[in-house]
């Protein structure tokens, strides 16, 4: 059965960070607040009100997740991969449901989204399971 909290990936989306050296880079501390702040500004500065038909959205963050930052002195290539939320933010965005700065705001709050896990006790599984 699938489970959202062991693959965080496919539904909220994913970086890749490598250095310059090919060795993966955690995303956390400076590297998440320069790789956040990064996306934000190109977001912000962005006009995507033509981006509301065949996945428009989803195109145009593959153009602006995918670039290289210096942090200290080395330099690390980003590149994110779409997960489900982004497909989401997308369809709703086409159909309306959300506006331009709505989808930008989720988009950037998505990114240093982290998955917490429920205490509640599931007592009725069958319908979970469903």
């Amino acid at each position: 059965m699938y489970n959202p909290y062991k693959n965080p990936g496919l539904v909220m989306g994913e970086f890749t960070i490598r250095d310059s050296y090919d060795n993966p880079v955690v995303f956390s501390g400076d590297v998440r607040d320069a790789i956040v702040s990064k996306i934000s500004s190109v977001l912000d500065s962005s006009d995507i009100s033509d981006k509301k038909n065949d996945n428009s959205f989803i195109k145009f963050l593959k153009g602006i997740t995918s670039f290289t930052i210096n942090i200290g002195n080395s330099n690390i290539q980003v590149e994110y991969t779409n997960g489900r939320k982004d497909a989401v933010l997308t369809r709703m965005y086409e159909d309306g449901y959300i506006s331009d700065e709505e989808i930008k705001a989720a988009f950037i709050q998505g990114l240093e989204y982290e998955f917490q896990s429920s205490a509640f006790p599931i007592t009725a599984p069958h319908f979970v399971q469903w």
